[in-house]
């Protein structure tokens, strides 16, 4: 058994490596373990973009959450001395009363977020690949765009190791316990002893923190790239992030196109249940691929229709698809952070900072107190 720590830390993605930064930044002797390598794509915080919306149809109090975040966004940029967050703007649309743009327009009239509404026509006009149906509407959000998920990763990673962390990877943590002594950790090479521990294990989660503590269902996501070496579809062309929901009740997002993939595409609402992350399959399904093709011919016949790279994701849901952080039940020398439910990763940074705090003895932040694992238990 190796000197006891201040801190383990079990999981290295967005999330994790977020947390073991904000701790070594403030003192904290650090270990940060990682069952893969750092950046794998065999979870959550893998891939080149993630959507940052503020006016945030999920929940308006994720809000103002959002804009202390996007603080820090500017803050880890800067620390790490590279870009992770391109303000573009965001292109959201759908029904005028369907949850996507009913609920960003609530959230914006909430906090008072500047939207440019257009009409069907309008975007067709601005956005010549798209087309709405008739009654849709859309919204761009100016402050909104997307942060650079892998750099993101691999710069909270190396920033925490500068402040001291030491970083275990490929190192799967067995198990935990709590005694007198502190928590006890068991992984496939040694057995370690910490005062604190903090967990942010994504699909793992009921494996780790317990199913009745962290009730995550496991699901696999497909995601594609069309347009590939076509940069017709960038920024500096006016093709900005997007969001659409469909009259059949989907919401498919799209990125420009930032490398030579080219645009990267996916639905936020489809996907497939998984027994257990382990059976993820990496390759989209011919159901997805076809529904996907149904909605560049219907909604974006502007795109190339042609798919070239697919990949998957996955999505680590909650019951009620919003995020579970606090302290352990049966320790509260454990924090954690699960059921980020596929829209986690722009939060990374002030979910971090939380469980830092958390770790440190100190209360969730009053604007994150709605995120409390407590509610699902304590319905």
């Amino acid at each position: 058994m190796t000197a006891k720590l201040d801190c383990a830390v079990i999981g290295a993605g967005a999330v994790g490596s977020s947390a073991a930064l904000h701790l070594a930044r403030a003192g904290a002797r650090v270990r940060l373990f990682e069952q893969f390598e750092i950046g794998h794509d065999r979870g959550s915080s893998h891939g080149p973009t993630r959507l940052l919306r503020i006016a945030y149809f999920e929940h308006p109090d994720y809000t103002p959450l959002m804009r202390r975040c996007i603080a820090q966004w500017r803050a880890l940029e800067s620390e790490a001395k590279t870009p992770l967050f391109a303000q573009t703007g965001v292109l959201e649309a759908g029904p005028p009363e369907g949850f996507l743009v009913g609920g960003v327009r609530k959230a914006a009239a909430l906090h008072d977020i500047p939207l440019r509404t257009l009409t069907a026509r309008d975007v067709e006009s601005e956005f010549p690949w798209c087309r709405l149906k008739a009654g849709d509407e859309a919204v761009v959000e100016g402050e909104a765009g997307y942060v650079l998920a892998d750099r993101t990763v691999s710069a909270q990673a190396r920033l925490a190791q500068s402040y001291g962390a030491r970083l275990h990877a490929g190192e799967q943590v067995i198990s935990w316990r709590g005694s007198a002594k502190g928590i006890h950790l068991r992984t496939q090479a040694d057995e370690y002893l910490a005062d604190r521990l903090v967990v942010a294990p994504g699909v793992w989660a009921p494996e780790l923190l317990g199913a009745e503590v962290a009730p995550v269902a496991a699901r696999e996501m497909s995601l594609y790239w069309v347009a590939a070496n076509d940069w017709r579809f960038t920024v500096e062309t006016g093709f900005i992030p997007f969001a659409i929901e469909t009259d059949e009740g989907r919401m498919y997002y799209g990125f420009p196109a930032i490398d030579g993939d080219g645009v990267k595409l996916g639905d936020h609402m489809a996907g497939r249940a998984l027994a257990a992350p382990g059976a993820r399959t990496g390759t989209p399904s011919a159901e997805d691929r076809e529904m996907l093709r149904s909605f560049l011919s219907d909604y974006a016949p502007g795109l190339p229709a042609t798919i070239g790279r697919q990949s998957t994701c996955l999505y680590e849901l909650s019951s009620d698809r919003h995020f579970l952080i606090g302290r352990h039940p049966s320790d509260a020398r454990v924090s954690f952070a699960a059921g980020l439910s596929g829209h986690g990763f722009k939060f990374a940074p002030v979910i971090g900072e939380a469980l830092a705090a958390l770790s440190f003895g100190r209360d969730l932040p009053a604007d994150m107190r709605f995120l409390d694992a407590a509610r699902i238990r304590n319905p």
